[in-house]
């Protein structure tokens, strides 16, 4: 009885210092340390991944047009078939900076070519327009010109023709001067032949006093 009762004992005092004993609270699951509330361990499974993400390459896009090949896109560009700096004079609008263009059936000028009254020598104010047609010429070495003189109807036809005559050969000797191949150089005057305006009056008149610088290398369509 003694010893059962000293057992007993024993066994009271093993559970009290936490011995493994039978309980009602050991049929209870217990939690593990990854679940216990306030743990911050985390099982691996779980650990976010700090891989960087990828952005998606955009496709390029296409480059702006530019017609002429002068850097200037043709959105911008004021003369988007001719390049800007064909005269090395580069600026921003795209335009070559010249008195005169090159075009299918002639080379256009922006202004006329003056001459002393009634004679054939070229005033100087008109030598920056000659200088650039010279420009144009030696660019364009193909393209060959007939440097065409007019007059009004005043005076004599005979004598508007030989003037007309004189002032474009004058002409042609000053390209010739500045460079110009002469197998690209015919010059004819016309006289008061071909008026493109009235002869009625100063205006007129001095419209139909002009020099032209018509293409002869083919593709214009004239006869």
């Amino acid at each position: 009885m003694a010893r059962q009762a000293r057992t007993l004992a024993l066994v009271a005092l093993s559970c009290a210092l936490g011995f493994a004993c039978t309980h009602a609270s050991d049929t209870e699951p217990t939690q593990s340390l990854a679940e216990a509330p306030g743990s911050t361990a985390l099982a691996t499974s779980e650990q976010p991944t700090d891989a960087p993400v990828l952005a998606q390459a955009s496709p390029e896009a296409a480059p702006p047009s530019d017609l002429d090949q002068d850097g200037i896109p043709d959105t911008l560009d004021q003369c988007p078939e001719d390049p800007e700096d064909v005269d090395g004079d580069a600026d921003e609008d795209g335009c070559p900076d010249l008195l005169c263009r090159l075009d299918p059936c002639e080379i256009a000028i922006f202004e006329k070519v003056y001459f002393a009254y009634d004679e054939s020598t070229i005033e100087p104010r008109s030598f920056p327009l000659l200088k650039d047609i010279a420009f144009v010429l030696g660019y364009s070495p193909q393209v060959t010109i007939q440097i065409a003189g007019h007059t009004d109807s005043k005076g004599r036809s005979e004598y508007n023709e030989g003037l007309s005559q004189r002032r474009v050969d004058s002409v042609r000797e000053h390209l010739l001067s500045l460079g110009v191949n002469d197998q690209q150089l015919s010059s004819v005057g016309y006289g008061e032949m071909t008026p493109i305006d009235t002869n009625r009056t100063e205006a007129g008149r001095a419209h139909n006093r002009r020099v032209e610088f018509l293409r002869t290398d083919g593709g214009c369509g004239r006869p």
